[in-house]
């Protein structure tokens, strides 16, 4: 661990049992951004041991260097505001490669003189929150367009389904008393 992080001697053993449990991802860097600490929730949402990871750039975890840099312009770094309620949604990577949308909070951590001693992060992939909230306001606008009669509505609601859902076709059907059409 940084020096200035070494200097809280509890750090080391109270950040495991501190976000052991939360279902969150937490990462903590020192201050050149370093990894030091991942909870098991990050650990699982990054697909890597905080010992395969532990004093390497935080960079590994952006999917994108512009992202990794501009985060370090606005909010790890010793000179920024440590403002954790306003979250900010970033692509990251996990070890095998896949990307996934994550919405964090974070910054630096400041010590009783108010100096930088590390930076946190928590962060939470929103990946299909997203999907759904896209899926749904297609179908807001399917179903409410004025312009498409209901052959096309149909057709359109289940295009967007098999897309939604990953399937190779969609069937409409419609059971009235021993009668099955589709």
């Amino acid at each position: 661990m940084s020096k200035a992080i070494e200097h809280h001697k509890d750090v080391e053993t109270i950040l495991p049992s501190l976000f052991r449990n939360l279902d969150t991802a937490v990462v903590i860097a020192d201050m050149q951004r370093r990894i030091q600490f991942l909870n098991p929730e990050a650990e699982a949402l990054f697909g890597c041991a905080l010992e395969t990871v532990k004093n390497t750039s935080t960079r590994v975890l952006y999917a994108e260097q512009e992202d990794f840099d501009t985060k370090g312009r606005e909010r790890f770094n010793p000179e920024a505001e440590p403002y954790y309620h306003n979250a900010y949604v970033v692509r990251y990577k996990t070890a095998d490669g896949h990307v996934f949308l994550g919405e964090t909070h974070g910054g630096p951590v400041c010590d009783d003189n108010q100096e930088v001693i590390m930076y946190v992060a928590f962060i939470q992939d929103i990946s299909t929150r997203v999907e759904v909230e896209s899926a749904l306001s297609q179908l807001h606008s399917i179903t409410s367009a004025r312009n498409l009669d209901f052959s096309k509505r149909v057709e359109r609601i289940l295009s967007l389904g098999c897309k939604h859902f990953g399937l190779p076709i969609g069937i409409l059907s419609q059971i009235v008393g021993q009668r099955y059409t589709v």
